[in-house]
């Protein structure tokens, strides 16, 4: 057996210059400058640190100590997986086998699965079960996927049967193997008491190229099918030194202790929260607990309120959540409480409103907010220090070259991420072919040129007849932080006003004339608070506002947000009525006239 290590040099290089030193006060990390690929990041640490704690998880009470992964256990884990996929690393070493991930799994199993295939040689690609066959069949084929592993007794009614049909009608000669994963006793046999020979699965005979795909993602298909994103292990160590913290701010173990139990698996987020923090950083991550050994064992299902306790439970000092739980965390006096007592709050995925962060803010909580995207990683810092968080709202980009701001003449600057010779984008879209254009809009805070916030993007901007550029994120904002409404859409291109699309939490609000009155008038005073902070000419009419129907739900994508082009196709209909309408009354006049009389109109928005 060939045996290679990493070496764990004090030298500088482009990497290590960054403030995040290869050394911690009790551990080493491994040396970015010779970018390691995930699996052989682990080795290093199963070397150097193999006792210290990747995942940490609670199974009993508050009380009882948290049990721990060490690197050395995880990489157990990962050996059996490779063993599993690969017995003793047969067939051409480089020959680029994709293996998707269709799992519903826990974290700790769903971690052991996506890197012990790496180890394997193959490269894993996860996908989420909420993706429709059609989708599905895109990415495995679009990555020339033959492989599919998969939990068929958690995925949803059919879903294989569905995907196997698909493939006989549009693609018969595509060859696809399913196969199961392996059951968690077979991963980590110690966790269920059952004992097992300790194995090493045997190391490639040359490192792997920075240049070779370590694994795809898919993007959330939010503008029709998902896309396949490949990342190379040079990406992945781009993605590690673009969020490298402060060391000072994370030479306490303990607050190097992250909850991130609710991050999508299959998601980029997950991969930075549960792979790159702990493998590259040296973070210990917080999750729930294997829920059994058998594959038929359900995982825990994240909420709110079991997120807070496991983060509890496990020692954290930190916490990654979606947005969504920020918001149900606010209405919730004892939970707000809680939450303070942490040092550090990361919400990502999505948008949180003014009014709950601040809300968040007011009462302690040391919010920050974290931008990213799977086609260029986190380029945003991580600031746990106290003191910035009244501006949490605003993102502080890393230090580097790569981040171009496209100013786009009113107000607003669409970001690029150019690459270096540091960091690079996965994937490359600008017409010159230099660097990834994200369509993300942001505006520049009045009094610091170092802070930037997000409020829409580019095809989220409704353009009016008359010229008029409507921002629609900030409105949408205001709407969707009332616990009644599920979603909201600004309409309005090609017409002369706009018009906003609401979905209601429930649909028992129209059972009588009373309730739905109620909804109405709550609805209103939303759109009055919106129009009260936006310019004369944004303002939205009460006849503008339409409500969705209970049989044509808005359509989302992965994250859960709206697809507004599906969603204005699907209502198209109806809002080519309400423009209809309008048109016949003297509102459409005098709303006319007082938008083009607004002051600074002239040379437009």
């Amino acid at each position: 057996m060939v045996k290679r290590s990493l070496k764990a040099p004090p030298t500088l290089s482009v990497y290590s210059q960054r403030p995040y030193s290869h050394w911690l006060r009790e551990m080493r990390l491994p040396p970015l400058e010779e970018c390691p690929s995930i699996s052989e990041a682990l080795d290093f640490h199963r070397e150097h640190n193999p006792q210290e704690p990747l995942y940490v998880f609670s199974v009993d009470s508050a009380t009882a100590e948290p049990t721990s992964v060490s690197f050395e256990q995880f990489g157990r884990a990962c050996d059996r997986v490779a063993q599993f996929v690969r017995p003793g690393r047969l067939g051409n070493e480089s020959d680029g086998t994709v293996v998707a991930l269709l799992l519903v799994t826990d974290v700790l199993l769903y971690q052991a699965m996506l890197i012990g295939i790496m180890k394997s040689g193959y490269v894993p690609f996860p996908m989420s079960q909420r993706l429709t066959p059609q989708a599905i069949i895109h990415l495995l084929t679009k990555a020339s996927c033959h492989h599919l592993m998969v939990t068929s007794a958690m995925l949803p009614t059919n879903l294989l049967d569905r995907i196997k049909q698909e493939l006989e009608i549009h693609h018969p000669n595509y060859e696809l193997h399913v196969s199961e994963m392996p059951s968690p006793s077979d991963i980590y046999p110690e966790h269920w008491g059952i004992t097992s020979s300790s194995m090493s699965y045997p190391v490639p005979s040359q490192r792997s190229s920075p240049d070779s795909v370590a694994l795809y993602f898919h993007s959330s298909g939010s503008t029709g099918l998902p896309k396949v994103v490949p990342h190379t292990n040079r990406v992945t160590c781009s993605w590690a030194a673009l969020t490298l913290p402060q060391v000072e701010d994370f030479q306490v173990p303990s607050h190097r202790r992250y909850a991130t139990m609710a991050l999508l698996p299959a998601h980029v987020l997950a991969y930075l929260g549960n792979t790159i923090f702990g493998i590259y950083y040296g973070f210990t991550m917080g999750l729930y607990p294997p829920t059994g050994s058998s594959l038929s064992a359900s995982p825990m299902v994240s909420t709110p309120d079991n997120f807070l306790e496991h983060a509890k439970r496990t020692r954290c000092s930190g916490i990654i959540a979606p947005p969504i739980f920020m918001k149900a965390w606010a209405r919730s006096e004892s939970d707000i409480k809680e939450l303070a007592k942490f040092r550090h709050i990361i919400f990502a995925g999505g948008p949180l409103s003014t009014e709950v962060g601040d809300a968040l803010v007011a009462a302690g909580v040391n919010l920050q907010s974290m931008y990213g995207a799977s086609e260029f990683g986190i380029p945003t810092k991580l600031l746990p220090q106290r003191g910035r968080e009244k501006d949490w709202e605003w993102i502080e980009f890393c230090d580097s070259d790569s981040h171009n701001f496209i100013d786009q003449n009113n107000g607003t600057y669409e970001y690029n991420f150019m690459p270096n010779g540091l960091h690079q984008p996965s994937v490359i879209n600008r017409p010159d072919g230099k660097g990834y254009a994200s369509s993300d809009l942001f505006i520049k805070h009045p009094t610091n040129n170092k802070l930037w916030k997000i409020i829409g993007r580019l095809d989220d901007m409704v353009i009016l007849s008359n010229g008029v550029n409507i921002v629609s994120g900030p409105i949408e904002a205001i709407m969707l932080n009332s616990p009644s409404i599920d979603g909201a859409v600004v309409f309005g291109r090609g017409y002369d006003r706009a018009g906003i699309l609401i979905e209601p939490r429930s649909y028992e609000q129209f059972e009588s004339p009373e309730t739905a009155q109620e909804f109405r008038d709550l609805t209103w005073a939303l759109v009055e608070r919106a129009n009260s902070v936006a310019p004369l000419y944004y303002r939205i009419l009460n006849e503008m506002i339409l409500f969705t129907s209970q049989d044509k739900p808005l359509p989302r994508t992965l994250k859960g947000t709206v697809m507004r082009k599906l969603a204005l196709k699907l209502y198209e209909e109806e809002i080519d009525s309400v423009y209809r309408e309008i048109s016949l009354s003297d509102n459409n006049y005098r709303t006319a006239l007082e938008c083009w009389e607004a002051p600074g109109l002239e040379n437009g928005p």
